[in-house]
């Protein structure tokens, strides 16, 4: 069996996440390191070094992927974020 892989759809070429490059990095990462069921524990410290940006710019970023681009949920901690992909199942699919 071959590596796992995600769909990403031509309208992301309509959506307007395409326009905003934090945004945009933050959820194909997010595409790329979620959980099976679409979710992923993230530290904003660790992510932020990981994907390179300032940890504001990536709380940021997150904030508007759940607020003005509607694509994630959150549930936020002191410690850690749980971040929830919206329709996962649409960037799915079952390959034989």
């Amino acid at each position: 069996m071959g590596e796992p892989w995600l769909k990403l759809y031509k309208k992301i070429g309509e959506h307007e996440v395409l326009f905003d490059n934090y945004g945009l990095r933050l959820f194909i990462w997010l595409l790329t390191h979620v959980k099976s069921d679409g979710t992923i524990i993230v530290s904003r410290f660790l992510a932020s070094q990981i994907l390179r940006l300032n940890p504001s710019s990536f709380r940021n970023a997150l904030t508007r992927l759940e607020k003005k681009y509607k694509v994630v949920t959150t549930k936020r901690t002191t410690n850690y974020t749980v971040v929830t992909l919206i329709h996962w199942t649409k960037y799915q699919t079952n390959v034989s």
